[in-house]
């Protein structure tokens, strides 16, 4: 593997050999890239043989006949959350004994913890996740909590447990998580030289061989060397929220919190999605004492016409009366109102992440410059995707 940075490629290169040793596989023409406290890996794409589909649009997942970008043994994932991260703004450091480590996960648990030092990633991103930026911008933190009341709670499973702290932050974004035996609870994982591909909402995702090993496979989603994982099922609000960035390959949008009326079901509720969800479950539909609620609802134009008969089904075994087309244009008077609280919601949310910042037509002097333009962005994608969304919606009820 290369790099420019001298003390980069020999902690990167350590990584890669102890995974080789180890029985692992890394790609020998990966290459290291950094900027500041960002890293990310490479490969030539003239080295992937499917970079488009039969259609010529790039791939969505890798080609069934992609080969291997990495294997890495499952003994080589490090559990870390019994280590004691130290609560700490600048430095990642532990502070338990890690004598229950093999030989082999210590030398990649000291390298990777050198590695992000090296870099600064703890100063320079773990500061910029939004839970820890917007400790003094209330008026924005208290508008996304609007959207995803769990924001800012130690709710999401798989977190590692302490004082919230940047540090602690760049540890919980980088786990893979699994149960434990008997009441050991979920257990957190460092995964080697995964660890070091960026998140994209449609790259590889990590998937055990018949042997046990984790692999990635080649994947380009995007029309450069860069190659990617998928770490969570986020829309672009979740991706700000949990890694801190502006995404917006994004094609779906997690519908924000809200309570809408429509007429023969009533009031429903609509509980907002997690930002530190992993995967996205169907949506549900159930009854309440004033209505109903609908959970994990996601709007997408390509699964829309899904979603409806999701929703469909549901309602006429209750109310099987009101027969299917009755039923069908209760379910498109509520996408369409949840379609506009979503809209009414990020217009709002851009607004106030537009200079000049106001509170009550005074500066807001506690406005984060950085995070206002980082949420912005995520409004102007989230309002362009709903747009198409409605669209699609109006197609299909007019049919």
């Amino acid at each position: 593997m290369a790099s420019d940075d001298p003390n980069v490629h020999r902690l990167v290169t350590l990584i890669a050999d102890t995974v080789t040793a180890e029985g692992g596989y890394v790609h020998p023409e990966l290459i290291v890239r950094h900027d500041g406290a960002s890293l990310w890996l490479e490969l030539p794409r003239a080295l992937n043989p499917h970079l488009v589909g039969a259609d010529g649009k790039p791939l969505d997942k890798p080609h069934p006949d992609a080969a291997p970008l990495l294997v890495v043994p499952n003994g080589l994932h490090i559990p870390v959350s019994d280590l004691d991260w130290e609560p700490h703004d600048t430095r990642l450091r532990y502070r338990a004994q890690a004598e229950h480590l093999s030989s082999a996960q210590r030398t990649i648990l000291d390298a990777m913890v050198e590695l992000f030092n090296t870099l600064d990633k703890v100063r320079v991103i773990g500061q910029a996740y939004a839970p820890h930026a917007l400790e003094n911008d209330p008026e924005l933190f208290a508008l996304i909590r609007a959207a995803r009341p769990e924001f800012g709670t130690d709710n999401a499973k798989g977190r590692l447990p302490g004082e919230a702290s940047p540090a602690l932050s760049v540890v919980n974004s980088r786990l893979r998580t699994e149960m434990g035996e008997a009441e050991e609870g979920p257990i957190g994982y460092f995964m080697p030289m995964i660890d070091m591909l960026n998140h994209h909402p449609y790259g590889s995702r990590y998937r055990r061989t018949d042997g046990g090993d984790w692999r990635i496979d080649i994947h380009h989603p995007e029309p450069d060397d860069q190659v990617f994982v998928r770490y969570n099922r986020a829309d672009s609000l979740g991706v700000a929220l949990g890694l801190g960035y502006l995404e917006t390959a994004t094609r779906f949008v997690a519908s924000v919190a809200c309570r809408v009326a429509v007429a023969g079901l009533g009031t429903i509720d609509v509980p907002g999605v997690s930002g530190q969800r992993r995967r996205l479950p169907a949506p549900t539909l159930n009854r309440t004492d004033d209505g109903w609620q609908v959970s994990a609802l996601v709007l997408e134009p390509e699964r829309l016409e899904n979603l409806r008969t999701l929703l469909l089904m549901p309602l006429m075994s209750v109310q099987p009366d009101r027969g299917a087309a009755a039923n069908l244009r209760s379910v498109d008077e509520f996408l369409a109102a949840v379609l506009e609280a979503n809209t009414a919601y990020y217009e709002r949310l851009l607004a106030r992440c537009t200079p000049p910042f106001l509170v009550d037509s005074e500066p807001d002097l506690g406005a984060d410059p950085g995070q206002r333009a980082l949420f912005a962005g995520v409004s102007a994608h989230q309002l362009h995707l709903l747009g198409n969304i409605a669209a699609r919606l109006d197609a299909l009820a007019s049919a």
